[in-house]
């Protein structure tokens, strides 16, 4: 099942690709009647992101327009040819799972001003959103082939992860997995498990995945390795990567 805009979908080519064709109301929203479903949550979450500029009123206002450049513009990717349809939104399994998650489409509009230099909350945006709704996204990229108009909203997510962590929003658990994640993998050039959970979820909560450890243990599904981890060995190619990555 996806979902398609009815307007610039051919009936005929649907039939012949999948033998029938099946019209339903989109996904994650109350129907109605009919067709008809209620966006309220999809606009309510849109409205949240705050899908306008914020100037810092202590700024003194430009004799001129604001302005801003052609490269500047190009980093907005996709997000500006969003036409707010709600495809990506019925598509979600985050969505479906949790009313509360933002949804892709909001969270691409917010990547959008969250990356304008002509804003001055950024950093107030990102860390908001770090914390209420932007690690949850599953990353299955459902939303992608969903949009109608190549916004590609799961991928605009990943960017605003990478945006949040670099202002120091990493209070969140997905943050901290990421950050710990990678710092994992430059320490060792290989994944430490238990190392990770530590740094993941703090001692307290990492004391409670023992039971669960063992279990895994004994059945042979997990082969512990020593706490302070295994390191391969010419790590300093590792470290050469992360540089690299780094410049980019």
């Amino acid at each position: 099942k996806n979902n398609k805009l009815a307007c610039n979908t051919q009936v005929e080519k649907e039939i012949e690709k999948h033998g029938k064709l099946v019209v339903e109301p989109m996904k994650n929203m109350k129907v109605q009647k009919d067709l008809v479903v209620d966006m309220t949550p999809f606009w309510s979450h849109m409205k949240n992101m705050k899908p306008w500029l914020i100037k810092d009123v202590k700024k003194p206002v430009p004799d001129k327009e604001y302005t801003i450049m052609p490269e500047e513009v190009e980093r907005f990717k996709g997000t500006v040819n969003c036409i707010s349809c709600g495809a990506c939104h019925s598509s979600c399994p985050a969505v479906a799972v949790d009313e509360d998650f933002p949804g892709p489409a909001s969270l691409a509009k917010l990547y959008r001003f969250a990356i304008d230099s002509r804003d001055d909350a950024s950093k107030d945006r990102l860390e908001g959103i770090s914390e209420s709704g932007l690690w949850w996204c599953v990353r299955c990229y459902e939303c992608v082939k969903a949009c109608p108009k190549d916004v590609r909203p799961g991928e605009v997510i990943t960017d605003l992860r990478e945006l949040s962590v670099k202002e120091g929003a990493t209070s969140d658990v997905g943050a901290k997995h990421a950050v710990a994640f990678l710092e994992n993998i430059r320490d060792h050039g290989m994944l430490n498990e238990e190392k990770l959970i530590l740094q993941t979820l703090g001692i307290g909560a990492a004391l409670k995945k023992i039971r669960l450890g063992t279990k895994m243990i004994l059945k042979g599904r997990y082969r512990p390795v020593p706490f302070f981890g295994e390191t391969i060995e010419d790590l300093d190619e590792v470290e050469t990567i992360y540089r690299e990555l780094k410049k980019n």
